[in-house]
C-alpha cells in the first residue's frame, strides 16, 4: 500500500473511530461493510480514488466507486437530488447484498458531497 493510500485509509479509520468507537469495534467485517467512494471535481472513478476502492475490495468490502455528475465525462449533467439518488441506490444495492454497515467517502468535491 503506498503512502498516500495509507494516509487516506488511516484518516477514514480515525474519523470513523471518533464518531462511533464501541460499535465499530464490534462491527462485522468483509462483505457486511459497504463503502461508496466518490472522486473529485473533473475526475472519475479511475483517478485518485481507484487505489482506495481496489484496496477496500481486496479486503472483502463491498465497494461502489461511482462516476459522479461532476466527473470529466458527465459535466454536471444532473442536479443535486439526482446525485443523491445515485448514492442512495448504491447504498441500497450493498444493503441488499448483506451490508450491515455503510460508509460514504470521497476525495475533494466527492468528500464535500459525502458530508451532505
Amino acid at each position: 500500500m503506498n503512502r498516500r493510500l495509507s494516509l487516506v485509509a488511516g484518516l477514514l479509520l480515525a474519523v470513523t473511530l471518533a464518531m462511533n468507537p464501541p460499535r465499530l469495534l464490534a462491527a462485522p467485517t468483509g462483505p457486511e461493510i459497504g463503502v461508496v467512494v466518490m472522486h473529485g471535481k473533473g475526475g472519475g472513478p479511475g483517478r485518485f480514488v481507484s487505489e482506495l476502492a481496489a484496496a477496500l475490495e481486496k479486503e472483502g468490502f463491498q465497494v461502489a466507486n461511482l462516476n459522479m455528475p461532476w466527473s470529466a465525462s458527465r459535466h454536471y449533467e444532473v442536479d443535486l437530488d439526482a446525485a443523491v439518488g445515485e448514492v442512495t441506490r448504491a447504498l441500497e444495492e450493498m444493503r441488499s447484498k448483506g451490508a450491515k454497515k455503510l460508509f460514504v467517502s470521497g476525495h475533494s468535491q466527492g468528500g464535500v458531497f459525502a458530508l451532505l
